[in-house]
């Protein structure tokens, strides 16, 4: 079965956020700005982190 869809609705109301140009690495700061003016942006965000044993040993440390 084959469906007609018009140009206008291809451009201004579908949206894929599996589709991108680019990728890129930045600073949670430069995330937080991103977001605060994506408005109706479609993008995906993936957050990866290294993690640091003296720090969890600390934060485990002040558990009680």
């Amino acid at each position: 079965m084959d469906i007609a869809v018009s140009r206008d609705i291809l451009e201004y109301e579908m949206y894929n956020a599996n589709v991108f140009a680019s990728e890129e690495k930045i600073t949670l700061t430069q995330m937080a700005e991103l977001l605060e003016g994506a408005n109706t942006t479609c993008f995906t965000v993936c957050f990866t982190s290294k993690v640091d044993e003296a720090v969890v040993r600390e934060r485990l440390a002040k558990c009680t």
